[in-house]
């Protein structure tokens, strides 16, 4: 699924089957980044902690809710963090020198570009 960044924490995301495009915000992106299939929980929440400066105990919850969301929409499947289609996106990988601070992950939806007639 295409995703627009607007900067390190906000981001758009269209699902192109659907029509339907989400807001991005928090770490939100820096974990759709991870979402391969194969990266764990723990791990998402270990990348989290070492990307955001004051991520806390809190991650976990944060995390879990985001999974949630993403469920919910129907843009993650199965048990643990895998997505069934590809996202065209690469691994987020963190930077050196200040870390951005942290906001908790959240997935909101924008609308549907099919009732804009925007796709067919």
């Amino acid at each position: 699924m295409p995703v627009k960044e607007f900067g390190p924490q906000e981001g758009m995301l269209l699902d192109l089957e659907s029509g339907e495009y989400y807001g991005l915000e928090g770490a939100a992106l820096a974990l759709w980044k991870r979402l391969d299939g194969h990266t764990t929980r723990d791990e998402l929440c270990a990348h989290v902690t070492a990307t955001f400066d004051g991520a806390g105990p809190g991650v976990d919850a944060h995390v879990d809710a985001f999974l949630r969301q993403l469920r919910s929409a129907g843009l993650l499947s199965g048990p643990g963090a895998s997505l069934d289609a590809e996202r065209g996106a690469g691994r987020s990988r963190a930077r050196a020198g200040a870390r951005p601070p942290y906001r908790a992950p959240r997935l909101h939806k924008r609308g549907n570009l099919k009732y804009l007639g925007q796709l067919d």
